[in-house]
């Protein structure tokens, strides 16, 4: 089936398609092509469904509760929720009957302001999808040292922030998108990725950590100096239940660290979200780790790190 730019209609019929590299090439105009669907209902379970059926179980106070020991009722677990209300298309169907505002939350928190691919979206995407084939992971170290912090470094800081989080994370995090924008347009985030992962820390986030993230937040500062309170409040502004609660804030260095560190403590604590602190070294070592496809030592090291913020 063909498109007849003249009639403005489509129309079956034979043709010869080009050949690249002796294959047979589909074009498809940019306007219409697509990374992934817009609408998931795996999504919309893990993520909306699930999520009200925690705070429903947790006001009923009902079996699956958990109740720490100082007495803190905790929301259910999503693995044994998933066991009590099982993934199937007709359970969905029934629940947005029940529940319609759920379902427009999800409907809501789509972007339908959907742009023609760049060429350069393509390429990137292209790029991304070789990662374990074509990166050169110690390429990537050394171009990240010639990167000199401050202002008038920070744009080319941002763009490779994307590129080395996405060598590093995919396939568990993808389709980033740079200067996502929230609340209308009033405020932005530097990154965000969905989040895609079906093993490893990040399916570990939302099923036995009950921390909400379908989309993980990035915030890049190319600072001389350390981030403070301002820079992690940003960040964690930008967080709620429905996009997610969960994020890096990747800097150059922290000369103090621990300090840091114990700010981000502090915000979790206070449940304002999860945030955390990568500077250059930390990048070269995941780096490291994916270069000799240790995904095990990545997701040790994010578990450690969030350790640090839970216990």
């Amino acid at each position: 089936m063909t498109w007849n730019q003249n009639l403005k209609n489509w129309e079956n019929d034979y043709v010869n398609l080009p050949v690249c590299n002796s294959n047979s090439v589909i074009l498809i105009p940019k306007a219409i092509a697509r990374f992934d669907i817009e609408f998931d209902y795996q999504e919309y379970y893990q993520h909306f469904v699930l999520n009200f059926l925690q705070s429903e179980e947790l006001s009923a106070n009902s079996s699956l509760v958990r109740t720490l020991k100082d007495g803190t009722k905790k929301p259910p677990y999503k693995k044994l929720l998933k066991e009590k209300y099982p993934l199937s298309k007709k359970y969905l169907y029934e629940f947005s009957k029940e529940h319609p505002d759920i379902l427009s939350n999800y409907k809501t928190s789509k972007n339908y302001n959907l742009k023609e691919l760049s060429v350069e979206d393509i390429l990137f995407f292209a790029y991304s999808q070789e990662a374990d084939r074509s990166v050169d992971y110690n390429l990537l170290k050394n171009k990240l040292k010639t990167i000199q912090a401050g202002d008038s470094s920070a744009n080319q800081y941002h763009d490779f922030i994307i590129g080395i989080m996405t060598a590093i994370f995919y396939p568990y995090l993808i389709n980033p998108k740079k200067e996502q924008q929230i609340h209308d347009g009033r405020k932005r985030v530097d990154i965000v990725f969905q989040n895609s992962a079906h093993e490893g820390f990040f399916f570990e986030l939302p099923n036995n950590k009950s921390v909400p993230s379908g989309y993980i937040f990035v915030e890049c500062k190319n600072y001389t100096s350390d981030p403070a309170n301002p820079e992690l409040d940003q960040l964690a502004g930008r967080f709620s239940t429905n996009r997610g609660k969960f994020g890096f804030l990747v800097s150059r260095t922290y000369k103090n660290k621990p300090l840091f560190i114990q700010r981000c403590k502090d915000t979790a604590q206070d449940d304002r979200g999860f945030i955390l602190a990568l500077d250059d070294e930390d990048i070269e070592k995941l780096l490291d780790f994916r270069s000799n496809n240790n995904y095990a030592g990545i997701n040790s090291f994010l578990e450690d790190r969030f350790k640090e913020l839970v216990m």
